[in-house]
């Protein structure tokens, strides 16, 4: 994966967390599957706001405190494989769903989205600083959507409103 934060290797097992507009590529050194959940940013910090509501005073703190908690922009959680396989038959769910018709079936993948949010969750690097609400009050709000991405080797994407997955085999450059 590259970006402007610099080269890094990624291997199948990993997770690729993105912020609200980071830009990054990737140039695979054989047949990859990558699959993509797209976050809506007021989504993930009406999430963050329900997860942190004994800290969080009410909802117009939280992007504020989504941004001081969560800083870095890109992040690469280490799953492994065998671990990322736990989240794959979830994943292919959501990818399938997302193709489908999402709205008839919209509590199925929350479920599936809080399956796989629940296995990643406890792996996200936060900030060691936490912030009075009065210095929360006095930052400014986020802009962006969130992305979050698991690689496997070769394995089919699709969509949702406030959270679709997309899946993309990917090859080598030069491999035509």
């Amino acid at each position: 994966m590259f970006s402007e934060f610099g080269q890094k290797p990624v291997r199948p097992g990993d997770v690729i967390l993105l912020g609200p507009n980071v830009l990054c590529g990737s140039e695979p050194e054989g047949h990859i599957t990558v699959t993509t959940i797209y976050a809506d940013t007021d989504y993930v910090i009406d999430q963050a706001f329900w997860q942190y509501a004994g800290i969080v005073y009410d909802r117009l703190d939280a992007p504020v405190f989504v941004k001081e908690t969560f800083t870095e922009p890109a992040q690469i959680i280490r799953l492994g494989e065998q671990h990322a396989g736990l989240l794959m038959p979830w994943l292919d769910e959501l990818v399938g769903l997302s193709l489908d018709d999402a709205h008839a079936r919209f509590h199925r993948m929350q479920a599936l989205w809080f399956n796989v949010m629940d296995r990643i969750a406890p792996h996200i690097r936060v900030t060691d600083h936490r912030v009075s609400p009065s210095q929360r009050a006095r930052s400014a709000e986020p802009a962006g959507a969130s992305a979050s991405a698991a690689l496997r080797p070769d394995t089919g994407g699709g969509r949702h409103g406030a959270c679709r997955a997309q899946r993309r085999d990917r090859q080598p450059l030069d491999a035509g």
